[in-house]
């Protein structure tokens, strides 16, 4: 659960065993937010109030896609100003 002014951070490790990373996205209810082309993978948000899913989906130079499960958020408007931080992690399964 975040609060409505938290910045969310979201992380997330890609590797290609038979060639490499072109591309990081992360998806707020499968709409991209950001693009990311060269490690450290992460992204920045700061979500209106709502619920979310998260994911992140990887692209390889041969174009084949991975995407992580998607995981809930819950956004919340700040009770009497009260910002829990957290950051997210969502690691990609290396495909072959």
């Amino acid at each position: 659960i975040f609060a409505q002014t938290d910045t969310v951070t979201i992380q997330a490790e890609a590797s290609d065993s038979d060639g490499s990373i072109q591309q990081v996205e992360f998806l707020l209810d499968n709409n991209v937010v950001c693009t990311v082309t060269t490690p450290p993978y992460i992204c920045a948000v700061t979500p209106t109030p709502g619920v979310y899913l998260v994911a992140v989906r990887a692209t390889d130079n041969q174009g084949l896609r991975t995407t992580t499960a998607a995981i809930t958020i819950t956004v919340e408007d700040a009770p009497g100003g009260a910002t829990p931080r957290a950051k997210l992690y969502l690691p990609l399964i290396n495909r072959q």
